[in-house]
């Protein structure tokens, strides 16, 4: 039996509306991230009961967000469909959100192991709309996991780590949208959801 010890709190935002005519005049860069900053906040102070000090976040050289001497794990990812965040007291943890797109099978290919693309064609045989869900679920792990372990997508493709028990966790919404998260860590942890509205 795995014994689960750190938890790994994921907090999801998913968009009622057109995020266009929620903006409000910013970029929609600029308005994904304020909304994953806020997600942050929230999360820390209902997970954690602390203050997230979301005025002194930085990018390390490889984009992966940090503050300088906070002892707590994050991890944010926005996509056209919502927001994303982890957190955790263990440092090295990633999430990733992705919603329904069309994929080129050449895309597909070139991030898949051998055995995962032999999974893929077998989604394809039943259309190419499961093939593209199919993957959506692989590539969110694939994502999280380099965002964890802080190699970003030049950490290559080929992860193991993804299969293994209590190191990543997908969840799945209305609509088509994929969320994974995942943590490097010396034991299995437990991934708790919780949606924002």
């Amino acid at each position: 039996m795995v014994k689960y010890m750190p938890e790994i709190y994921v907090y999801v935002k998913i968009f009622k509306n057109d995020i266009k005519s929620c903006a409000n005049g910013l970029s929609m860069q600029n308005f994904l991230h304020n909304e994953a900053v806020n997600l942050l906040k929230c999360g820390f102070n209902e997970s954690l009961k602390i203050d997230f000090p979301a005025g002194k976040m930085q990018k390390n050289p490889k984009g992966k967000p940090y503050v300088e001497d906070f002892p707590y794990g994050f991890s944010i990812s926005h996509c056209p469909y919502g927001v994303a965040t982890a957190i955790s007291e263990i440092s090295d943890i990633g999430v990733d959100i992705e919603g329904p797109r069309d994929i080129k099978e050449n895309v597909m290919r070139r991030v898949s192991t051998d055995k995962e693309w032999q999974e893929l064609m077998l989604f394809r045989e039943e259309s190419g709309e499961a093939m593209n869900k199919s993957f959506l679920k692989l590539w969110t792990k694939k994502e999280a996991y380099l965002k964890a372990t802080g190699e970003g997508l030049a950490g290559g493709f080929d992860l193991p780590g993804i299969y293994e028990p209590g190191r990543c966790e997908t969840f799945e919404y209305d609509g088509g949208i994929v969320v994974s998260a995942a943590a490097i860590s010396g034991k299995p942890v437990k991934f708790c959801e919780q949606i924002v509205s």
